[in-house]
């Protein structure tokens, strides 16, 4: 359950929300009519990916999962 944007920048925003019982944060990216563009905020969005799992401190949020396909595509 999404509850509020808590922030937006150029590639997407991120979402204050609920999982599990825990508050979370959901990064959206937006999406962009360029396949090169796409492709080029894909290939940024795997590098932080990866960057999340091998990190790990108090002051960082913890990496749960990514979900590749848009929810409405999910759940419609």
């Amino acid at each position: 359950i999404t509850e509020a944007v808590l922030g937006k920048g150029g590639f997407g925003q991120v979402w204050k929300a609920q999982w599990q019982g825990r508050a979370v944060a959901v990064k959206e990216l937006f999406s962009s009519e360029s396949s090169t563009e796409a492709t080029q905020k894909f290939l940024s969005f795997q590098k932080e990916v990866a960057v999340m799992t091998v990190l790990q401190h108090p002051n960082l949020l913890c990496l749960y999962g990514i979900m590749l396909q848009p929810l409405r595509m999910v759940l419609g």
